[in-house]
């Protein structure tokens, strides 16, 4: 199942509203993440009582049916639990069939590891700053005529999270002798504290699931998916590629 948006109908009109409207009026509060482009099919339903007993619109993406046709969003107020997100605007789900990352997965994934998040299920999260240099984010590449070299780019649209993962990589690199420390004690899952508050890993976590899926805060905190054991940690460690670094660690041991 997906969230569903409901839109309320302007006052003084009886006329259901095209789905065009609806998506530009949540796209006006900055509810534009829901869908990947102009090809990711939606559905509209109507009611004439929804949230707080509005007509509106219900917006979705939707899931397949046993048939494999679309399910269109309908309003029920005793399976559902609804928050208000705007001015006119809110967000649905169904406490039964919950969101979850296959229903919510970008049509294109940025490559990274996988994080079981708190509602228990694996979350994609992408590497930002790639082991042990680069990046997994998508770039631009550009020929150096000076130097006849080619130079790359994180494109401008994934320099939030690009930023991010450097902050967490720099709080990361001067744990490096602990990390090894770690290691020799056989203790290779050892947690590394950075000088990072919650409220930082939180809007890092959010960062991360926002490009490999269609949510961002209010979608994130109706499911829950952040807590305060591990789940933050492991998607900021997950951002820096500490996975294939524990992998390359790991066999260096061997060797030595």
């Amino acid at each position: 199942m997906n969230f569903t948006y409901f839109v309320k109908r302007p006052q003084k009109t009886e006329v259901p509203q095209p789905k065009e409207v609806a998506l530009e009026r949540l796209a006006s509060e900055g509810i534009d993440y829901i869908v990947d482009d102009a090809e990711t099919p939606v559905t509209i339903g109507h009611c004439m009582k929804g949230p707080e007993g509005y007509a509106g619109a219900l917006i979705r993406v939707p899931h397949l049916d046993a048939g494999n046709q679309p399910v269109i969003a309908t309003y029920d107020e005793a399976k559902q639990v609804w928050q208000r997100l705007a001015d006119g605007v809110w967000l649905g789900m169904d406490k039964a069939n919950r969101p979850t990352p296959n229903t919510l997965c970008r049509k294109s994934q940025v490559p990274g590891h996988m994080v079981q998040l708190n509602d228990g299920k694996l979350w994609h999260i992408p590497v930002a700053r790639a082991f042990p240099t680069g990046s997994r984010l998508p770039q631009v590449m550009i020929f150096n005529q000076k130097t006849g070299q080619l130079e790359y780019s994180v494109k401008q649209e994934y320099m939030n999270l690009y930023a991010m993962g450097e902050q967490v990589h720099e709080q990361f690199i001067g744990k490096m002798a602990e990390v090894a420390n770690a290691l020799e004690a056989g203790n290779g899952n050892q947690q590394i504290e950075m000088n990072l508050c919650d409220k930082d890993l939180w809007l890092i976590g959010k960062e991360a699931l926002k490009l490999n899926y269609r949510i961002d805060i209010a979608e994130i905190n109706m499911l829950q998916l952040f807590d305060t054991q591990s789940t933050l940690f492991d998607v900021a460690m997950a951002i820096i590629d500490w996975p294939s670094m524990l992998a390359f660690f790991r066999a260096e041991k061997k060797t030595t």
